[in-house]
């Protein structure tokens, strides 16, 4: 049954096509109507909300983090077009399966987060705000815990992954940074631009506060000494303030703009600098799991999404098996370089996230199998150049 399902769904997939607008891996995020050409039949509520149906709703940080997360993932799904046709890939191979349960088929029914992978800059300050511990001292006072370290020399790089400690539906974190001190080596110059542009703003510094951490740390312990109806309510507006915050500090970059040669001399030494000069904290990919990853990138590339020029990383049946769509583009702002017009800004396209695919298998551990967890630096590394910015963009 399985089997004739693929087959139909294959040949449904070349008979419908792409829909108008989605050509290319080339998307600007702030054009509206290029929006809504890409916009698919799929319910809109039932694909914002893949995270919040995996938390406890007894632990107000679980329920806190569940609302986080589906806020960065609309933000995502809206500038990245790949995901929505991935959507209705794997909405049409769902159908059969929850016909037969008498269910309707949403996007709940398929899609687990495997992993949501942040990009930071490692300075030499001591400062709890740089590198890394930019999203993890966040993630730690919401529950997760760092697992595993990982180190790439050759890029600059280092990554923690982070699991959550109590339920481990919830998907890992990847977060990793670049050791800015390490560009002396190659590029001086890049490592003073990426220096100057990130002290170009204290806001940073300013959001991760100990007394954020506390807040996030103790989200819903006050209320089981509430008595008054106006107290659950001040509670709820501090969370609904906490909540806007955080979405802003990892959606938007906290320094300002810059410059397009800057930022172009940055990326001729590390696509890796430029990308956070530019996009910040937002998230660089979210990760579909799935069971059986040969078949869903055929389907996918049937559908005309266009993925990782290499394939598949990982041999079949190893216990990680990955890849990724190509990277949307996103319009994002510059500071000008000459202000000849009277404009301090402009805008131009560059590469923003891509939608990555995995699919885990079992190990043994301790004469115990089960299914592996963690990440394989070889895979990471060819999946870091999935944001290269190919060409100059007029």
């Amino acid at each position: 049954m399985k089997s004739t399902l693929i087959k139909l769904v294959a040949v449904l997939m070349l008979a419908v096509g792409l829909p108008e607008g989605v050509v290319s891996s080339t998307y600007s995020a702030s054009d509206p109507s290029t929006t809504m050409q890409q916009q698919p039949s799929c319910s809109e509520s039932s694909s914002s909300s893949p995270h919040l149906p995996l938390v406890d709703k007894e632990d107000p940080r679980q329920v806190f983090l569940g609302r986080l997360l589906d806020r960065l993932w609309i933000q995502y799904r809206s500038r990245q077009p790949w995901v929505q046709l991935y959507e209705e890939v794997m909405m049409m191979m769902a159908t059969d399966d929850d016909d037969e349960n008498n269910e309707k088929p949403t996007t709940r029914n398929f899609f687990r987060n495997d992993h949501v992978a942040f990009r930071t800059i490692a300075t030499s300050s001591s400062s709890s705000s740089s590198g890394i511990n930019a999203i993890g001292r966040l993630l730690e006072a919401l529950g997760y815990h760092a697992s595993t370290t990982y180190n790439f020399p050759k890029k600059h790089l280092g990554a923690i992954h982070y699991e959550h400690l109590t339920n481990p539906l919830l998907p890992k974190m990847f977060v990793s940074e670049l050791r800015l001190w390490e560009l002396l080596e190659d590029d001086g110059v890049a490592r003073d631009i990426v220096q100057r542009v990130l002290m170009s703003s204290s806001r940073k510094n300013k959001v991760l506060t100990d007394d954020l951490l506390v807040k996030l740390y103790t989200l819903g312990k006050k209320k089981k000494d509430w008595t008054t109806h106006d107290d659950d309510e001040d509670d709820d507006d501090d969370e609904e303030a906490l909540l806007e915050l955080l979405s802003q500090y990892l959606e938007q970059p906290l320094w300002d703009p810059p410059t397009r040669e800057d930022l172009e001399k940055v990326h001729a030494v590390s696509q890796y600098g430029a990308w956070v000069l530019v996009h910040g904290y937002r998230p660089n990919h979210f990760t579909a799991l799935v069971e059986d990853i040969d078949t869903t990138v055929e389907l996918m590339q049937k559908r005309g999404i266009p993925m990782k020029a290499s394939g598949i990383e990982g041999a079949k049946g190893s216990k990680l098996r990955q890849t990724a769509t190509e990277a949307s583009q996103m319009n994002i702002v510059l500071a000008a370089d000459n202000d000849d017009d009277g404009s301090t800004t402009t805008t131009i396209p560059w590469s923003y996230a891509y939608f990555e695919i995995a699919e885990r298998n079992n190990i043994i551990i301790d004469g115990v199998k089960q299914r592996y967890e963690g990440f394989l630096g070889a895979q990471a590394t060819e999946l870091f150049e999935m944001t290269q910015q190919q060409q100059r963009q007029e």
